[in-house]
């Protein structure tokens, strides 16, 4: 996956079926010189060529071969690096007790440079993109459990800031349930939607803040439950009839003379009516500019609870929410 590093906006992305070289796809991008992931990198950067772009990646990718490929093609990268690929510098190659905590060393050709930087163990970077001598701070916290200070090469701050994308992706677009017993296809779709769903998250959040003064952070679940009503509405599938309730069917729309009002032992008046309350949320969620205090709808105490619904519902003049609850699908219209 390519994915903007501070939002994880996906960009671009390659679903792995296997080896294949593709001959008869001239769009198909397979340089024998940078390997085969090289070769995905190459192809999931294909366009981005000349635009002042930087591409951070971990070291399953990474190679000297491969940065000059991308350096020549008009695209910085940096990222962590293994000592075993081909035409990594061998001079920089450190035991642990060979640095100290917080020395680094590199070498450099060109605009391609290579850094080693001793935290707990040697952690060797690649960078076409930054300074290798540009040193900066980082705290790290000692076996004593002091944090202290200690320097480090801006290559590797400037890496572990924006390695994040892909992460934050992960998390933000999971599959919140298990879907283990569906086949891989209709897993990688359901994936497919939810990184679109995302993306559209991400592009909304950039034309509007999702924190609102006042008013809880609109996050990404809350953004999917909008979506799926806006897709969906009152829809309801016309599957055909196999013995089983329609689809339609509400417990509280049926036995209606079951329904009386009763106040329960112990009831205060700190419970919120039901369908007063649905009103507020849905006129705020839909005009976030509004504040509080003007919203046309509020949210009435009431002591009187559906004996059938254990739901509470307001009774007073000029309401309806009784009415609504019992007899409308939604209520809050």
């Amino acid at each position: 996956m390519l994915c903007e590093s501070k939002s994880g906006y996906v960009y671009n992305l390659e679903v792995y079926t296997g080896k294949s070289t593709n001959d008869t796809d001239t769009s198909y991008v397979n340089d024998p010189e940078i390997g085969a992931t090289g070769n995905v990198v190459y192809r999931l950067v294909h366009g981005l060529e000349n635009q002042g772009f930087t591409v951070y990646m971990d070291r399953f990718y990474t190679s000297p071969t491969l940065f000059k490929f991308l350096s020549d093609s008009g695209i910085d990268a940096c990222g962590t690096c293994t000592t075993n690929r081909k035409h990594f510098p061998v001079q920089i190659i450190r035991k642990q007790k060979e640095l100290r905590r917080g020395e680094s060393v590199y070498v450099a050709c060109e605009n391609l440079s290579a850094v080693t930087w001793m935290d707990r163990r040697p952690i060797y970077f690649m960078s076409t993109c930054h300074d290798p001598s540009e040193m900066t701070v980082v705290k790290r916290r000692e076996k004593s459990g002091e944090s202290k200070e200690m320097p480090c090469p801006i290559v590797a701050a400037s890496c572990n800031r924006n390695m994040g994308g892909c992460d934050r992706n992960h998390q933000m677009a999971r599959l919140h349930r298990s879907r283990r017993h569906y086949r891989w296809p209709r897993r990688l779709v359901m994936k497919c939607m939810l990184w679109m769903a995302y993306n559209a998250y991400i592009i909304e959040s950039c034309l509007r803040s999702p924190q609102q003064q006042g008013r809880r952070c609109r996050t990404f679940l809350n953004f999917c439950d909008d979506l799926i009503i806006q897709l969906i509405a009152t829809f309801t599938s016309p599957a055909a009839n196999r013995g089983r309730s329609p689809c339609d069917s509400v417990s509280r729309l049926q036995n209606v003379g079951c329904h009386f009002p009763e106040r329960p032992r112990g009831a205060t008046r700190n419970n919120t009516c039901v369908v007063c309350r649905e009103k507020f949320k849905r006129y705020a969620r839909e005009n976030p500019s509004t504040p509080r205090a003007q919203n046309p709808y509020s949210m009435t105490k009431t002591v009187f609870q559906c004996s059938e619904c254990l739901q509470f519902i307001c009774i007073r003049d000029c309401s309806t929410c009784w009415r609504d609850y019992h007899t409308k699908k939604e209520f809050w219209r």
